[in-house]
């Protein structure tokens, strides 16, 4: 795998996510990288949308069966 320079712990996003969203709001990840965001939204029964620019980073979330 590519490394992720911006590569950050669960905790952090799903600390955000408790804070500002509840079940079945939207999260919006505008620097989608590897999809940890996204990922976390999803396990906590949030919808995520993500936008990536490197499709490299893109293909990380894809072969990862993220999307």
């Amino acid at each position: 795998a590519l490394p992720i320079c911006a590569a950050f712990p669960k905790s952090l996003p799903e600390w955000f996510i408790k804070l500002f969203t509840k079940k079945g709001d939207t999260v919006l990840d505008p620097f989608l990288g590897s999809g940890t965001t996204c990922l976390v939204a999803s396990s906590m029964k949030r919808n995520s949308i993500g936008f990536e620019l490197e499709e490299k980073y893109f293909n990380i979330c894809v072969e990862s069966h993220l999307y």
